[in-house]
């Protein structure tokens, strides 16, 4: 369904989903037409329904031509909200709802999401960064950094947490986590990492 999907995300494929959300669960739309992973957690004796950690993008999977807006409106028109203390969704970025699709009950935050397109040539990549980060490659390059490929997630793990210090320690779970895709995008041929050296 993700790969048929107008708007796919690596958020919402099932292998991704069970690293990230283990014993996730779906809603499913008749005849198989649509989808949305849930990842549910308890509290106490209430289900919640949290963002997963390392899923930005996720919401309802469609193909092209379902109107998801009525699918959207009748889901959250529906008694299966009752179920849960509280229900979170990131949405992807081709959804579009306002605040009038959303139910009464429900607050909702418009937030910025930045997608860098890595298919882009280094020349353009570097054509769109900010000053300031044009700036420190120049510093990086002149101390004579380079960045080359590397298949040890744990380095780019351990340099990342020496640069930020401890205030990244609460992100143990998410490092094991982010561990975990790297593996198994790696062993799918979907991942590239590269570690900067002096």
């Amino acid at each position: 369904l993700v790969k048929e999907s107008t708007h796919p995300r690596i958020y919402m494929l099932s292998w991704y989903l069970d690293i990230t959300s283990p014993g996730w669960k779906a809603v499913i739309w008749p005849n198989y037409v649509a989808g949305l992973p849930l990842f549910v957690k308890k509290f106490l004796f209430l289900e919640y329904v949290p963002v997963p950690l390392l899923s930005q993008q996720t919401g309802i999977v469609f193909p092209q031509g379902f109107n998801y807006q009525n699918a959207i409106n009748d889901f959250f028109n529906s008694l299966f909200f009752k179920f849960f203390l509280r229900f979170t969704i990131n949405f992807h970025s081709g959804i579009i709802l306002s605040v009038q699709d959303l139910p009464k009950s429900s607050t909702s935050k418009l937030r910025k999401n930045f997608v860098l397109d890595l298919n882009l040539s280094e020349e353009l990549l570097n054509r769109n960064f900010n000053e300031n980060r044009k700036r420190n490659l120049k510093k990086a390059n002149k101390l004579g950094w380079s960045c080359q490929p590397s298949s040890n997630i744990q380095a780019a793990i351990e340099m990342y947490k020496s640069n930020q210090g401890v205030a990244q320690m609460s992100l143990k779970n998410t490092f094991l986590i982010l561990s975990d895709i790297y593996r198994e995008c790696s062993r799918r041929n979907i991942a590239e990492l590269y570690c900067c050296k002096n």
